[in-house]
Formats: structure tokens, C-alpha cells, sequence
């Protein structure tokens, strides 16, 4: 698949242009987490975040608290701006496995900046995570956006659940990120953690929605799958 052809997210209403964003769409978790792993957590593990690694390092890091390979049952989406596949492309995570070249080839040759999401509709729950896969992507192509839901963040101080989410294992370079992922699309998550309580989690959320609403022209909260999918680039692997 020529992917250069497809380089465009439509354009949600707007009258500026469109957000480079692809979704790769997995049959399964385990082909999802096989072909996305290493990609993801050079981008934000808290141990191997920045540095070149194998995947048996990984596994056998990940696996030491429990001796249990549960990474594809405790990940159900996944999310890498471009830059990350540069050192994959310049050999340093040589020898790459079948997944990660299949994927690593789909944009081979692909200029500029993007944002490649991750999910398998093989899970119930596929519409959540496909928001908030989402919501990291245009977190990171639209800098008007960014700037507004750090700010909004900032005011809100949510700082119980940063701690929350570094526990959960991301890195201190995504938490921001993440805390609009997870409450922009998913409340009820923060709360089960007890960092904060639904109602105040919640209250964070309809603010930040209004933040997404006012850049993209739809809210997150009432958008279904289909109103997700259509618009986005699908590559199925």
C-alpha cells in the first residue's frame, strides 16, 4: 500500500489542514503488541525509553515481577510519533523481527511528521481505545491544540494522577499526554485508580472535551466508531 497517497487526516470541519494520522489495525493483541512493542516502549517505558534494546531484554524485564508474559493482555492500543522509527530505520534495533519490518516498511521513504495509532477490532472495547489512541495523535499533530490542553492541564493540577500513571509504567516524557488521553476518553479509568474521584475526574474531562470540540468540531465524548473510522487513514496488517 502506497501510504504517501493517504498521508491526510479529513479535516473534522476545519478550515485548516489536515492531520497527518494513520491507524494499523492488528487481527489480534498479539500481533498488535508483537509488531508495536519495542516501537512503543523506546518511545515512553520508564527503563528503556531513548536506548537501543533487544526484545528478549524487554520481555525479561517487563516479565520479572510475575514470570508472566502479559504484555499483549495489559496493552490494548498503541501510539508512536515518527520520530521514533528513525533509529529502527538506521539499524540500531537490528535484527528487526517480521512485524516490526512490516510495519517500519509501510512508511519507508515518507518525509515529515505523523503519527501512527495502533488496535485490533477483535476487542470489545475497540472504540474507546480507538479514541484514545486518538486523542494522543492529534496531541501531537496539532500544536494549537497541544498548547490549549497544557494550558487547561496546568490550571487543573491533576497531580494525583500523574503519579498514577507513572506507576502504570509511562514515562515522565508522555505524562501530560497521557493524563489527556485517559480523561479526555476514559474518566472512569482514573477514578478506578482512587487518584481522583469520578466526579472531579469527570469535571476535568467536560472541560478538556470543550478544549477538543473547539479545535476539531466534534466532541470526543459523543463520537462512535464510525464517526472515528471513516475519517481516519486505515491500514490493515
Amino acid at each position: 500500500q502506497d501510504l504517501r497517497r493517504d498521508l491526510i487526516l479529513p479535516r473534522w470541519g476545519m478550515s485548516k489542514g489536515k492531520l497527518p494520522i494513520y491507524l494499523i489495525e492488528s487481527q489480534n493483541r498479539q500481533e498488535l503488541a508483537g509488531t508495536f512493542m519495542r516501537f512503543q516502549e523506546y518511545y515512553e517505558s520508564p527503563e528503556f525509553a531513548g536506548k537501543y534494546f533487544t526484545t528478549e531484554d524487554f520481555l525479561a524485564w517487563y516479565t520479572q515481577k510475575d514470570k508472566k508474559a502479559t504484555y499483549h493482555k495489559d496493552w490494548a492500543g498503541f501510539n508512536v510519533p515518527s520520530h521514533v522509527f528513525k533509529p529502527f530505520f538506521d539499524g540500531n534495533f537490528d535484527p528487526l523481527t517480521d512485524k516490526e519490518n512490516k510495519l517500519l516498511n509501510l512508511f519507508r521513504g515518507i518525509e515529515g511528521d505523523y503519527y501512527v495509532i495502533g488496535i485490533t477490532k477483535s476487542d470489545f472495547d475497540w472504540i474507546e481505545t480507538l479514541k484514545h489512541e486518538l486523542a494522543h495523535g492529534m496531541f501531537f499533530c496539532d500544536k494549537s491544540y497541544r498548547d490549549d490542553i497544557l494550558s487547561c492541564i496546568a490550571d487543573l493540577s491533576p497531580n494525583p494522577a500523574r503519579s498514577v500513571l507513572k506507576k502504570m509504567g509511562y514515562g515522565p516524557n508522555v505524562i501530560d499526554d497521557e493524563i489527556n488521553a485517559y480523561i479526555l476518553t476514559e474518566p472512569e479509568t482514573m477514578a478506578g485508580t482512587q487518584s481522583i474521584s469520578l466526579s472531579n475526574s469527570k469535571n476535568i474531562q467536560e472541560k478538556l472535551d470543550r478544549v477538543f470540540e473547539k479545535h476539531f468540531a466534534f466532541s470526543m465524548g459523543g463520537a462512535d466508531g464510525s464517526d472515528l473510522v471513516k475519517n481516519i487513514v486505515e491500514v490493515a496488517l
